[in-house]
C-alpha cells in the first residue's frame, strides 16, 4: 500500500510540474508574478488563476487514490501554490473550489468534511505566504515547511472532525507520513520550477539587451563614420560576427549586396565584398520596413546565387535600415536551422538595426556622445529592479484597510515615482524641483516600507532654481539606503544641499558601513563592474557634461558613506 501511494505522489507531482512550466508561458501568470495586472486586466487575471489553480486542485482530487475511506493527492501543493504565486485572492479562492469540490464529490467520505476544511485552510496559508514570496526569495528549506505544517494541520484537522475517531486515527497513521514528506517535497519542487523558469526567462530577456548593447559599442567608431565606405562596412560585419552567436551576418544597401561574413561547414570563414547585384528577396525586406525571416527561398536566379548556397545551411534573418526617415537598405544575420523558435533572433537583428540607425542618423562627435550618454541612461531605467515594484505594492495593500488614506498618499508618490522614471528619457535635463519629487516619492515608499528601521534626515531648500540632469540624484539615494543604511538593523540617510552663487551641492550621507575601498578606486577609474550601473552612470555623466572635477565626491568609512554630487550653475560651466 505505501509503494502505491508513493508511485502515485510521483506522478502526480511531476504532472504538477510539466503544468507549472506550461503555465509560467500563460499570459495572465505573467501578468501577475511580474505586476503588471494592474488595470482592466486586474480582476480578469485574478480569476482566470482562481479558476486555474482551483482545476488544478480538483484534478488532483480525481488523481488520488483512496486509503482506508480517504483520498490520498497532491491538492494542497495546488491551493498553496495559487496563493504564493497569485496572491490572497487566488489562494483562498482556489481553496474554496478545491474544498467544496472535495466535500461534494463524496459527502458520505470518512475525511470529507475534514478535507473540505483543511483545503480552505490552505487557501489561507498560501496567501499568508504571498507577502513574504514577493519581498523575498525563498529558500527550499521554507517552502518545505509551509507543506509540511499545512499537511500536518489537515492531519489534525482529521483526528478532530472525522467519525468515527478510531477509523480516522488508522486512516492517519497510514497517509500521514506519506501525505506529509511527498506534498512537502513537491511543493518545494513546483514552486522553485515556477520561479527557475521564471527567472531564465528574464535572464534570457536582459541578456539579449545586453548583447545588443555591448555590440553597439563595440560598432561605435565605425557607425560615427558612417556606411559610405565599404571598409568601414567590413568592421561593422566582422564585430557584429565575432561578438554574436551567429553564422553570419550582412549589409546590403538598395543597389548592392556591400559585404558578407558567413561560417561555412567546414568552420572556415567566408568573406565576400562589395557585389554590383543585390538579392531581390533583400530589397523586398527593405520595402516591407518589418524584420523578415527566410527559412528558404523560391527564387533561384542570378542575383540569389550567394543566399541560395547559404541558405542551404543557414536560415537569414532581414531587418530594414532605415537612417534619418530614408532607407538605406538592410542588415541580415544567419542562424541555425531547424529552431524551436525564431523570435529571439527576430528581436536581436530588430534591435540591432534600430540601434545602428539611430547611430548613423548623427552627423557629428558631440551629438554621438550626446545619444550615447542617453542610451546609458536609458539602461540605468531599464535596470531598476522590479522587486521595488512588488514590494511598494505589497507595503500600500498593507496599509489599504488599516490607514487607507497612507494608503493613498503612497499610490501617489509610486504613480510620480514611475511616471518621472518613464519621462527622464525623453528629458535630459530638468529642473532641480522636479528632480527631488522624484526622490521624494522614492524616500516615501522606502520609509513605509522599512517604518522604524529606516531615518531620513531631509534638508532641501525649496526656492532653488537650477537645471540638473534627469535622474542624477535617486540612484544615488537608492544605493544609500539599498547597499548603505538597510545592512544594518536600523539605519540613516541624509539628504542636504546647499545652494550658492556658483554652484549647487547635494550630499547624500548614509549610516551603512561603508564602500569597498577597491570599488570606489574602480569608480574613479571608469572600469567599475556592469551590476553598479547606477553609480557608474552618475559618474560618467557628470564628468562628460561638467568634467572630471564634478565627478562623484566620496568619504567611506565602516560608520557610514558620504557622497557629494556638485552641479554648476550656467554662467560657471
Amino acid at each position: 500500500m505505501i509503494f502505491e501511494i508513493f508511485k502515485n505522489f510521483v506522478f502526480n507531482i511531476s504532472f504538477l510540474v510539466v503544468v507549472g512550466n506550461m503555465l509560467i508561458r500563460f499570459q495572465p501568470a505573467k501578468d501577475l508574478m511580474l505586476g503588471r495586472d494592474y488595470g482592466r486586466n486586474y480582476y480578469i487575471n485574478r480569476i482566470v488563476m482562481t479558476l486555474i489553480f482551483g482545476g488544478m486542485g480538483i484534478c488532483s482530487t480525481y488523481m488520488g487514490i483512496g486509503v482506508y475511506g480517504a483520498n490520498v493527492n497532491t491538492r494542497v501543493i495546488c491551493i498553496i501554490s495559487g496563493g504564493m504565486i497569485g496572491g490572497p485572492f487566488v489562494g483562498i479562492g482556489a481553496g474554496f473550489i478545491a474544498g467544496i469540490h472535495r466535500y461534494f464529490v463524496d459527502p458520505s467520505g470518512l475525511t470529507s468534511l475534514a478535507c473540505a476544511v483543511s483545503s480552505i485552510l490552505e487557501g489561507f496559508i498560501g496567501a499568508f505566504g504571498y507577502r513574504f514570496l514577493k519581498q523575498k526569495r525563498w529558500e527550499k528549506i521554507e517552502i518545505f515547511l509551509v507543506g509540511f505544517l499545512a499537511e500536518l494541520l489537515q492531519m489534525i484537522i482529521i483526528l478532530l472532525v472525522a467519525k468515527p475517531y478510531e477509523a480516522a486515527q488508522e486512516t492517519v497513521t497510514v497517509i500521514a507520513f506519506p501525505m506529509i514528506v511527498c506534498n512537502s517535497f513537491g511543493l518545494m519542487i513546483f514552486l522553485t520550477s515556477f520561479q527557475a523558469e521564471l527567472r531564465h526567462n528574464d535572464t534570457e530577456s536582459a541578456a539579449n539587451i545586453r548583447t545588443v548593447f555591448d555590440i553597439t559599442d563595440q560598432c561605435l567608431p565605425y557607425l560615427r563614420e558612417g556606411l559610405k565606405s565599404d571598409a568601414n562596412i567590413k568592421k561593422i560585419c566582422q564585430t557584429l560576427f565575432h561578438a554574436s552567436e551567429y553564422g553570419g551576418v550582412f549589409f546590403a544597401d538598395d543597389e548592392r549586396l556591400r559585404y558578407v561574413c558567413y561560417m561555412d561547414k567546414k568552420h572556415n570563414m567566408i568573406e565576400i565584398s562589395a557585389q554590383k547585384n543585390c538579392s531581390e528577396f533583400i530589397l523586398r525586406t527593405a520595402k516591407e520596413d518589418t524584420v523578415q525571416y527566410y527559412e528558404y527561398l523560391k527564387e533561384r536566379d542570378d542575383s540569389q546565387k550567394i543566399f541560395s548556397s547559404i541558405i542551404e545551411q543557414y536560415d537569414i534573418a532581414v531587418a530594414p535600415l532605415e537612417v534619418a526617415d530614408h532607407l538605406w537598405g538592410c542588415i541580415g544575420i544567419f542562424t541555425d536551422k531547424y529552431q524551436v523558435s525564431n523570435v529571439r533572433h527576430i528581436d536581436f537583428i530588430d534591435g540591432i538595426a534600430k540601434i545602428f540607425a539611430t547611430q548613423l542618423a548623427l552627423n557629428d562627435f558631440e551629438e554621438q556622445r550626446r545619444m550615447l550618454q542617453k542610451a546609458e541612461f536609458q539602461a540605468l531605467q531599464s535596470q531598476i529592479n522590479p522587486h521595488f515594484l512588488f514590494n511598494a505594492l505589497n507595503t500600500i495593500s498593507s496599509f489599504c484597510r488599516t490607514k487607507p488614506e497612507r494608503a493613498r498618499q503612497l499610490l501617489v508618490s509610486l504613480s510620480i515615482y514611475f511616471r518621472r522614471t518613464l519621462e527622464g528619457g525623453g528629458q535630459y535635463m530638468i529642473p532641480f524641483s522636479e528632480e527631488m519629487e522624484h526622490v521624494q516619492s522614492y524616500l516615501a515608499i522606502e520609509e513605509a516600507r522599512f517604518e522604524e528601521r529606516l531615518k531620513v534626515d531631509y534638508n532641501v531648500p525649496e526656492d532653488i532654481d537650477c537645471m540638473v540632469p534627469s535622474l542624477i540624484v535617486q540612484p544615488i539615494v537608492e544605493n544609500a539606503i539599498k547597499h548603505g543604511a538597510m545592512k544594518r538593523e536600523k539605519g540613516t540617510v541624509g539628504i542636504f544641499v546647499k545652494n550658492s552663487v556658483k554652484q549647487l551641492t547635494i550630499t547624500i550621507q548614509d549610516s551603512g558601513e561603508g564602500i569597498p575601498k577597491e570599488l570606489v578606486q574602480a569608480l574613479y577609474a571608469g572600469n567599475l563592474d556592469s551590476d553598479k550601473v547606477g553609480l557608474a552612470n552618475v559618474q560618467k555623466r557628470l564628468v562628460n557634461m561638467y568634467g572630471s572635477a564634478y565627478g562623484l565626491k566620496i568619504k567611506t568609512s565602516s560608520k557610514g558613506t558620504t557622497i557629494k554630487i556638485i552641479i554648476p550653475k550656467k554662467e560657471e560651466r
